[in-house]
């Protein structure tokens, strides 16, 4: 339950800002993703883990025909359906929304608390630089030996992230996702040490501003889904023509160019290539 309002306050918070600009009603496509929102978030079994799953692509597929709708363009950063929650749906709804997952943690943090158990049963773990309280900080990490998937968002204006250390604690650690996004001008250079997470699946740097990656990155052999999204990049080190399983490059809103792209290709021929 708390791994799913971490997600849910990722998500509503990163979409604060979008949501107070809009005073129109809420459309029926919009209201009708509420009320199905609702229905999943009662009716599924978050616990296990391929029912989380299909019903947060139930979820993203609600949200963005609601956005269609209403003439909504939600695609500044790659979907990604795996960490896809219920998203706002009007500031007043927000907030609601907001306050009762606020409170429900809190009344669940009264009744339970954090055990030693609860950090080592943690597989998924969210920290938020931009709202930290309630929740984990990066300090908090050391806590957490098992954790599978790190979702870090950033602030706008931009934390100053220790990377080195970061990476060096994830190193023992089976992290398989790795997601630091929206941090802004607080990521600029991701360091080598990148390369010693060789059980990283998927690593999502989009939305900094990162201008190059290491060498490093060919080590990550198990890699199949990249995204350097809204990034100042311009081109990719040639290693990752050893990434052999990867099957999704995102490069949207990045200085990569027509030839760059198709060098890429030619690197990495089995791998799709996202520009949009």
């Amino acid at each position: 339950m708390r791994n799913l309002i971490f997600l849910f306050l990722i998500v509503f918070f990163g979409f604060a800002c979008y949501a107070q600009q809009e005073e129109e009603k809420p459309t029926p496509q919009q209201l009708k993703t509420a009320e199905e929102t609702e229905r999943l978030m009662k009716s599924t079994n978050w616990d296990d883990p391929e029912e989380a799953r299909q019903a947060r692509i139930k979820l993203g597929i609600l949200f963005q025909q609601a956005d269609k709708e209403a003439g909504i363009t939600t695609n500044e950063f790659p979907l990604d359906t795996t960490l896809q929650a219920p998203i706002v749906i009007g500031a007043e709804m927000a907030e609601q929304l907001t306050n009762e997952i606020l409170r429900d943690f809190e009344m669940e943090e009264e009744v339970v608390g954090i055990s030693d158990e609860y950090y080592k049963e943690t597989t998924f773990l969210v920290i938020d630089l931009e709202n930290p309280e309630p929740g984990f900080t990066l300090a908090d990490l050391k806590n957490f030996p098992n954790v599978q998937v790190l979702f870090i968002n950033g602030t706008k204006s931009g934390v100053e992230i220790d990377l080195n250390s970061l990476l060096t604690q994830l190193a023992d650690k089976p992290v398989t996702e790795f997601y630091l996004v929206r941090n802004y001008a607080g990521t600029r250079s991701i360091p080598e040490s990148i390369g010693n997470l060789t059980k990283l699946k998927k690593l999502a740097l989009y939305g900094n501003q990162i201008s190059l990656l290491p060498n490093s990155i060919q080590n990550l052999t198990n890699l199949e889904e990249l995204y350097l999204d809204v990034n100042p990049i311009e081109r990719l080190p040639e290693g990752i023509s050893r990434l052999k399983n990867l099957k999704m490059l995102g490069i949207a809103k990045t200085g990569i160019s027509e030839s760059e792209r198709a060098r890429i290709q030619k690197l990495v021929p089995d791998c799709k290539i996202l520009t949009k």
